[in-house]
């Protein structure tokens, strides 16, 4: 056969398990069977294809996919993509490693779900060195990985993404393990029992800690995730000057310390993000106001009071969704086109000048707040306005009479008002 390239993903083959004339196609490059209602192990004949560079079997069966072996990943020598995601992988949990280093090329790996339950605490008693000096991508989300993260793990210098999230008995100190991943550009390691410093610490002495501190100086990174407990200051940012995506949260698992902003109101942050989440994170006593120097910022989320200062780039997104915002409407930049503040408890009229403040408007949400008065005349002036929710408010009066002028508008939400004719 001259099959070069060969993808079945998301069909429904039945149950029938994968065919073995599949192991005949020597010279195939790319096999995608990824959710392709397959069923049965993982057929060792696969190692047959030793051209192979591309290889995805997650969910390759909706019945438990699991494999009884993994050694004939050694003939597949040329292999650069490997994604396993689903595959019951608890029976060759003792050599998946070794397996895993035995294709040198490979250069990314996905192995989410895969019921992985043991990461040696150290690499020292395994010869990893094709895994350790050229892999990019490590995917192990949603594991039940326990114990701490090896400090080999350190030496893949390759690294550029490596997401160790929701493996929920990982823990441990993160400084000294993950310091020297000098290309690592995304970093996750969410919804884990990492502690980062003492917990029995009193809450003065967190900001004191020099172990939470060093866990975000990694690397070139551009995407930053965070969540957990503790005091966070402007030094746990200082050499991240390349980060351009930070989503900080304190941790859902319980027990959990709160996580704490504490950063200097004159701070200029060393990065320019372009997206910034806060969820369930304590600021005070006053406002981050160094997120004013965030001039490439496009999309902002998260609780606390809205300051009225935000300058944005044009084109940009307020979202401040499903918060507890509270108080009149404030004013931002006149270049944003998307507000949506719904689900909040801003109260007061809508401004009477809003369609003069966001003349490049396309989307405006102020749904479930406690806004009052009438609907403003200017609205009439944001030409290219395509969805206007207002509903769920206290607003009143009459709905006045100048659709004519916003000719592109689409959707239109004016319910649960006190409206009359």
């Amino acid at each position: 056969s001259h099959l070069r390239y060969l993808d079945l993903s998301s069909n429904n083959f039945g149950g029938n398990q994968i065919p073995k004339f599949f192991g005949s196609f020597r010279i195939l490059r790319y096999l995608n069977l990824s959710n392709s209602g397959f069923d049965g192990p993982v057929p060792p004949h696969i190692g047959n294809l030793s051209r192979l560079h591309f290889l995805d079997l997650s969910s390759y069966s909706t019945n438990g996919p699991f494999a009884n072996n993994l050694k004939w990943f050694i003939r597949l020598q040329s292999l650069k993509f490997l994604n396993l995601g689903s595959v019951d992988l608890s029976k060759v949990k003792n050599h998946w490693l070794q397996s895993v280093d035995m294709i040198p090329s490979l250069l990314e790996l996905h192995l989410p779900q895969c019921m992985l339950s043991n990461l040696p605490l150290s690499f020292e008693f395994f010869n990893l060195s094709s895994l350790l000096e050229n892999l990019l991508y490590l995917d192990l989300i949603s594991n039940v990985l326990q114990g701490t993260i090896p400090i080999e793990l350190a030496n893949t210098t390759s690294l550029q993404i490596l997401d160790l999230s929701k493996d929920s008995f990982l823990e441990g100190q993160l400084r000294e393990q993950l310091g020297n991943l000098c290309n690592l550009r995304e970093l996750d390691l969410s919804l884990n029992n990492f502690t980062g410093f003492d917990p029995c610490m009193e809450p003065n002495e967190w900001t004191n800690s020099s172990h939470f501190r060093e866990t975000f100086k990694v690397g070139c990174q551009t995407f930053l995730k965070i969540i957990g407990g503790g005091v966070i200051t402007e030094a746990h940012f200082t050499n991240l000057t390349s980060l351009k995506e930070l989503y900080i949260s304190s941790n859902s698992l319980p027990p959990s310390l709160p996580l704490v902003a504490n950063v200097d109101t004159e701070w200029i942050p060393p990065f320019s993000l372009q997206y910034l989440k806060f969820r369930s994170c304590r600021f005070g006593p006053k406002f981050p106001m160094w997120i004013r120097h965030l001039t490439e910022l496009q999309t902002l989320t998260f609780r606390g009071t809205v300051p009225t200062t935000l300058k944005c780039k044009s084109g940009s997104t307020v979202y401040f969704m499903s918060n507890l915002f509270e108080g009149p409407i404030p004013p931002w930049s006149s270049n944003v086109v998307w507000i949506s503040l719904s689900n909040n408890s801003f109260s007061g009229p809508v401004p009477f000048d809003i369609g003069y403040r966001y003349p490049d408007l396309t989307d405006l949400d102020l749904s479930q707040n406690s806004l009052n008065g009438t609907i403003p005349l200017s609205i009439s002036k944001i030409t290219n306005l395509v969805t206007l929710v207002l509903s769920n408010n206290h607003l009143t009066g009459e709905i006045p009479d100048f659709w004519d002028e916003v000719p592109i508008l689409y959707t239109l939400d004016l319910s649960n008002n006190s409206f009359h004719s």
